[in-house]
């Protein structure tokens, strides 16, 4: 092979990887922008359901995906948006800011206020 043929073969080969390279770090490129636009985990805790008749309230955990119905009797402290309340000032939908569980079945205090939007992906 002369000089020149080597030399056209070494060119070529070069701007093949030069192009493999870019290729792959536009796809990486593009993955990453991807996933960065996905919405972050919904870790709200809503009100689904109330029953100031029963003194149940139904709550929805979004992060565990799951429903958990309490007993929330007159011995339990209720706050309503920052104000003291009743299970009847309660209303579905509403988010929980904190609890306390009196047992795995009831709880001992709790605070709801109005929801909040769930959390949106950050634009890039």
């Amino acid at each position: 092979m002369s000089v020149t043929r080597k030399s056209s073969f070494c060119l070529f080969a070069l701007v093949l990887c030069l192009v493999g390279l870019l290729l792959a770090s536009t796809a990486e490129a593009a993955a990453a922008k991807k996933k960065a636009a996905a919405p972050p985990p919904d870790n709200r805790t809503l009100v689904k359901q109330v029953d100031p008749g029963k003194q149940q309230i139904v709550l929805t955990f979004k992060r565990e995906k799951k429903d958990v119905t309490y007993t929330a009797d007159g011995n339990t402290a209720i706050t309503v948006d920052g104000q003291p309340g009743t299970l009847k000032d309660v209303k579905t939908g509403m988010e929980l800011t904190g609890y306390i569980e009196r047992d795995e079945t009831s709880l001992d205090s709790f605070s709801v206020q109005t929801a909040t939007s769930p959390p949106k992906a950050k634009k890039t």
